[in-house]
């Protein structure tokens, strides 16, 4: 599970706040297909049937926090897991 890249962790943080693959790739200025890569790596690494699934694995294990989804309603009011976002840089 440790060898999860940062832009995997983040993928699953946004996952875990209910954000698309294109609101993902927007935010993260990549290609739609790029953040579905991701995604199912991750999903791969943590041995995970879908990307629901990843984002359980990644709370129980504390690869993703409850601090860094706490945008309860989901999506961009303009608070982002800056800490995730500083190691997948």
């Amino acid at each position: 599970m440790n060898d999860l890249s940062p832009r995997e962790k983040l993928v699953l943080t946004y996952a875990a706040r209910g954000w698309t693959a294109p609101e993902m790739a927007g935010r993260l200025h990549l290609a739609t297909s790029t953040v579905k890569t991701q995604r199912e790596n991750a999903c791969r690494k943590l041995h995970a049937r879908n990307i629901t699934h990843a984002v359980m694995i990644a709370l129980r294990s504390g690869i993703v926090r409850f601090e860094d989804i706490d945008d309860i309603d989901g999506m961009h009011n303009g608070h982002y897991p800056e800490r995730v976002e500083k190691e997948a840089r």
